[in-house]
């Protein structure tokens, strides 16, 4: 009942999504002056980057030395402020003499500033090439080329934090001590979790619809969504932006995650580093710059949005209010729909039923298939391995998805009509939709619009052939399954 062309479209969009985003083109030393160049910024990698320095060590010292340099070299008034820090757990207090690296690009207004951030130590074993001294240099690289365009209407403030490995210490000195903390409006703060790989906004303040507006406007290959940033606002994983959430700082946080064997290990190397990450970092970084330095930034904060970016193109937004109405809309939709399907294209709610029963235990097994898949390889394989290849196996943890999902769904709709089956596959994709409209709407999208289409198609059937139509409902009311399915089992892995 299943049709091939739907098994060949779910397999095209799970290797789409996963695969087709990719980093920018590396820029060449020998682009224009404005421009962002990752082999500009090459050369002060692998100063940085040359061995581990973890707070206290010679060579933490030495890559401060050379960052208060280079923004000397660049004409770039340089200050470094030391303070004691300390960052409380529930068994456990850490504290520190940290050594921030500030340095200001002073525009026409003084009265506010865009800060830039980018922590400057490293974990004891690991030189630190991605995390974070991807960061650093594309800061150093960012200031250089604002510095040869035009002057700013706002400042703008690069800070090189330190200590962030043992509890994000620098940030919290900064903001506790630092006078100029006072004039911050926006921070940009660009991070890694592994060697290579798109960067992505992962994670905002709260009131976000200005900055992603921004985003959007700005940056020429944007990467990201409201579904990562929900999730970030939930799951424990602090950067420095999170001491400025705290102070509710506006913010963006940037990082790429491919290459995951390589964080806080020693072959987070200037070797392994792709140099295409660091350019998308430093794009970011240059153009959200000059945007924001273009506006007042007196009041950054908006209503919260939804939002995607559509393979690393368009930004799609909207509000979360619009988000919510237009999970009323869909129920009201779904309730049309199914009336239409039953007058006029003969479905029944018998038959309606069991084909959701069907999709319900065929998606259930079908992640039980995935999972169990991730569970055999991660005994079968060295972790190292497993996370090397995360894409890789994400998409034969789908492929082991399929199995499950194709038996269960062609055995339990298989007494049961075509419309039946296209009317209720989208049954529980419309409930799950309806209810993260209210609850999570940033995440709703993922559900939404491929209920859309499917509701869509379905509509569609009346007018066309019955083998046609078949094909048509069924296709589509496969898709939202696989979109869903790919997604969570790349995060899975």
């Amino acid at each position: 009942m299943v049709r091939l062309s739907a098994l060949l479209l779910l397999a095209g969009v799970a290797a789409l999504s996963i695969g087709s985003v990719a980093p920018p083109a590396l820029v060449s030393e020998s682009a224009a002056p404005g421009s962002f160049s990752a082999a500009r910024a090459r050369v002060q990698l692998e100063r940085i980057a040359a061995r581990p320095h973890p707070v206290g060590s010679q060579a933490h010292g030495a890559v401060r030395t050379h960052i208060v340099e280079r923004l000397q070299q660049l004409g770039i008034d340089a200050r470094v402020t030391r303070a004691a820090s300390c960052t409380s757990q529930v068994f456990w207090t850490h504290c520190a003499k940290v050594q921030n690296v500030v340095g200001t690009i002073v525009g026409r207004s003084s009265a506010s500033a865009i800060l830039l951030a980018a922590h400057y130590d490293s974990v004891p074993e690991s030189p630190g090439a991605a995390d974070a001294g991807a960061g650093v240099v594309a800061l150093l690289e960012t200031a250089r080329a604002l510095r040869a365009g035009a002057a700013l209407e706002q400042s703008v403030l690069l800070l090189f934090t330190d200590a962030e490995e043992d509890g994000m210490l620098g940030a919290g000195a900064f903001v506790d001590s630092d006078p100029s903390f006072a004039n911050v409006r926006v921070l940009l703060n660009f991070e890694a979790r592994g060697s290579h790989g798109p960067s992505a906004l992962f994670e905002t303040s709260p009131d976000n619809g200005a900055l992603i507006e921004a985003f959007a406007r700005a940056v020429p290959q944007p990467v990201g969504n409201s579904f990562v940033a929900s999730l970030a606002r939930i799951l424990p994983n602090d950067t420095d932006a999170t001491i400025f959430r705290m102070r509710r700082t506006p913010l963006l946080n940037f990082a790429f995650a491919d290459g995951l064997q390589n964080y806080h290990h020693a072959s987070d190397s200037i070797h392994a580093i792709d140099y295409r990450s660091v350019q998308h970092h430093g794009e970011y970084a240059l153009a959200l710059t000059r945007q924001l330095a273009s506006q007042p930034l007196a009041n950054l904060s908006a209503q919260d949005v939804v939002f995607f970016d559509v393979l690393g193109r368009p930004v799609v937004r909207y509000p979360l209010s619009a988000a919510r109405w237009l999970g009323l809309v869909l129920a009201v939709v779904f309730v049309l729909l199914w009336t239409y399907a039953r007058r006029q294209l003969g479905a029944t709610a018998a038959g309606a039923w069991r084909a959701a029963r069907s999709t319900l235990l065929a998606g259930l097994a079908a992640i039980g298939g995935a999972l169990s898949l991730h569970v055999l390889l991660a005994q079968l394989m060295p972790p190292i391995a497993l996370v090397a290849e995360a894409k890789l196996l994400s998409l034969a943890c789908i492929a082991t998805a399929l199995v499950p999902w194709l038996w269960l769904f062609s055995r339990g709709s298989r007494d049961t009509g075509e419309i039946d089956v296209a009317l209720g596959s989208l049954l529980p994709l419309a409930i799950t939709a309806v209810v993260l409209s209210w609850l999570t709407p940033g995440m709703s999208y993922v559900f939404v619009w491929p209920l859309m289409f499917g509701a869509a198609a379905l509509f569609a059937a009346g007018g066309l052939t019955a083998r046609c139509a078949r094909d048509l409902v069924l296709t589509l009311g496969a898709l939202p399954g696989v979109v869903i399915g790919a997604i969570a089992t790349y995060t899975l892995v």
